[in-house]
């Protein structure tokens, strides 16, 4: 059982580290969309907030303080993912901005 577990926390480290390192790598690409973004976002966030609800109650109406205080929904849709996906990161990791 415990090598079971092991094994599906090993995968799951491993989907949310590339889904991170695809985020890293749309910053830096040009031509992805706000969907993109949105998708890439929510993933890495579903990794700090598993419940559904609360996930999308934080997405479309939390305030981000350190970013304008718009939401993630808002700063995906003006363009500035990329500063959703870092926070995230920092959040994530442990790092504080």
């Amino acid at each position: 059982m415990r090598l079971a577990r092991k094994i599906v926390i090993t995968q799951r480290a491993r989907q949310e580290n590339e889904v991170i390192a695809a985020g890293r790598f749309a910053t830096r690409r040009p031509g992805y969309n706000h969907s993109d973004f949105e998708y890439i976002v929510l993933h890495i966030a579903r990794a700090i907030e598993p419940d559904t609800e609360k996930l999308m109650a934080w997405y479309r109406g939390t305030p981000i303080m350190s970013i304008d205080a718009l939401t993630a929904e808002k700063l995906v849709h003006l363009g500035r993912g990329n500063e959703v996906i870092a926070f995230l990161d920092c959040i994530r990791t442990g790092v504080t901005r």
